[in-house]
């Protein structure tokens, strides 16, 4: 992709992966396929920082940590050049533009 995107900096909390998340919406058209995964990624993520704000996680650091390395791959993904994307993101940004896939050109309840 294009490290116009998003910041290239790895993030550090939940919450500043749900700002990255946001940032991202707001840069994609949201009939792009990366779009649409980013919208169920920043559900899935603000749930995860909501539990883990309530006491839902036994170890809500060890969760934290996890969420936000998972986070950081997604945003090196995103930032990568084209030719670079990780390959276990590829079928992701191959097909971004793909319509036949998921429907995904509103935002979809989370």
């Amino acid at each position: 992709m294009t490290d116009t995107i998003c910041s290239t900096a790895p993030v550090s909390s939940v919450a500043e992966a749900i700002d990255r998340m946001e940032e991202i919406a707001a840069a994609l058209p949201p009939s792009d396929g990366v779009a649409c995964f980013n919208r169920m990624y920043l559900g899935v993520t603000q749930s995860v920082g909501a539990r883990i704000s309530v006491g839902f996680f036994e170890e809500p650091e060890f969760m934290e940590t996890t969420d936000v390395q998972f986070a950081n791959l997604y945003f090196a993904a995103v930032t990568a050049p084209d030719d670079d994307v990780p390959v276990a993101w590829s079928p992701l940004f191959t097909r971004r533009s793909s319509t036949t896939i998921h429907r995904c050109s509103s935002p979809s309840p989370v």
